[in-house]
């Protein structure tokens, strides 16, 4: 076969960090990168085509599938379902033929998002990826949270924000720590959603009466990790900023203290505001 392709990282890719195809063949080759729905309705998002052994990187292509993310607060399901839109997450088809009507084909799940480059260099090097270690391991913290990196997320009650991510092989459960009560959250494997901790927090204190802090996510019987929410210093004025963090997410960060605004004049430009 004179026609061979490859993409790197397979399966699961940031779109903001680098997204290799690489292909080899002996006569020139036609490769579309098409967004797919179902593998039934596709769209095209760039056409290009090569000779002999080359490699490019299609990660500006794919960033361009995202539409724009919706705010998830007000909602009052404890399990939001992202899956719908292409928010975060798209299917990608690779399609190549030669001038010897030779074909190759390769499917990616594209990410919004990305890791810093050094961490992807190094996951890169041991021949690893930020999905298998974190976001689809069910034994770890696997939210896109820029928080914490470990088992612990804490996080202020002013600060509160569904947390995104993929649904795990077996069936979520929350157990609030002060009653040992458990909450199961049912959804489907490996859709993207968010955990709505404000629902989660109302469904325990209309159940049992207490509002709790402390709460540890399992899937199955594998504990991943321990979300503890804090109480916020009482003040005047505070600020909750909603910001999109390296993951493709959204995240609340509260400020307390008192703004103020600075108008400025640049040389070349109106009046802005710093």
């Amino acid at each position: 076969m004179s026609l061979t392709a490859s993409i790197d990282p397979t399966e699961n890719a940031f779109t903001r960090n680098p997204v290799y195809l690489s292909v080899e063949t002996t006569s020139m080759v036609t490769y579309n990168i098409m967004h797919c729905l179902n593998f039934e309705y596709r769209r095209s998002l760039f056409t290009g085509n090569g000779n002999g052994s080359f490699k490019v990187n299609i990660a500006e292509v794919l960033e361009t599938v995202f539409e724009d993310i919706p705010v998830l607060s007000g909602s009052s399901d404890i399990l939001i379902n992202l899956s719908s839109g292409w928010y975060n997450k798209a299917t990608i088809m690779i399609i190549m033929q030669n001038e010897e009507a030779e074909t190759e084909t390769l499917v990616l799940a594209a990410w919004r998002g990305g890791i810093g480059k050094r961490a992807f260099k190094k996951l890169h090097e041991e021949g690893n990826n930020i999905f298998s270690l974190k976001f689809l391991n069910e034994s770890c913290n696997f939210f896109f949270t820029t928080r914490s990196n470990d088992w612990r997320i804490t996080m202020r009650e002013t600060e509160l924000y569904p947390l995104c991510f993929i649904y795990p092989e077996h069936e979520l459960k929350i157990t609030e720590l002060l009653t040992g009560q458990s909450l199961a959250v049912p959804g489907r494997v490996e859709n993207f959603c968010a955990l709505n901790l404000e629902a989660v927090r109302l469904k325990f204190f209309t159940d049992y009466g207490v509002l709790g802090n402390l709460f540890d996510v399992y899937s199955g019987e594998t504990f991943a990790c321990r979300i503890g929410i804090e109480q916020s210093p009482t003040v005047r004025e505070h600020y909750r900023l909603r910001f999109l963090n390296s993951y493709g997410v959204y995240e609340v960060f509260s400020l307390e203290g008192e703004a103020s605004v600075t108008p400025g004049m640049d040389e070349d430009e109106d009046a802005v505001f710093r």
